[in-house]
């Protein structure tokens, strides 16, 4: 889930400490760190499912039907799953 990954790894503190040590990859560190600040807006457990569903929305908006594809997570997102064009 994107709380056990990404977002697990922007409230790193290790992570973050290391991004400042680490020159190779402070400057993805930066973006990222950047990124999700604003996607989840700084809290994704509170925010997080709003910041999606308002992407997904945009996407919708702004793809042509026949050219959508969308994922449809069954359940608990564990297990299944599908695929459907357009609706």
């Amino acid at each position: 889930s994107v709380s056990q990954t990404i977002d697990w790894r922007y409230n790193d503190p290790i992570h973050y400490i290391l991004s400042l040590i680490d020159n190779h990859n402070a400057s993805w560190t930066k973006m990222f760190y950047k990124m999700w600040a604003i996607f989840s807006r700084g809290d994704f457990a509170k925010h997080g499912k709003a910041a999606f569903e308002e992407h997904y929305a945009r996407v919708r908006e702004i793809v042509p039907k026949e050219r959508l594809l969308e994922y449809q997570v069954l359940g608990d997102g564990s297990a299944g799953g599908g695929v459907s064009e357009g609706e």
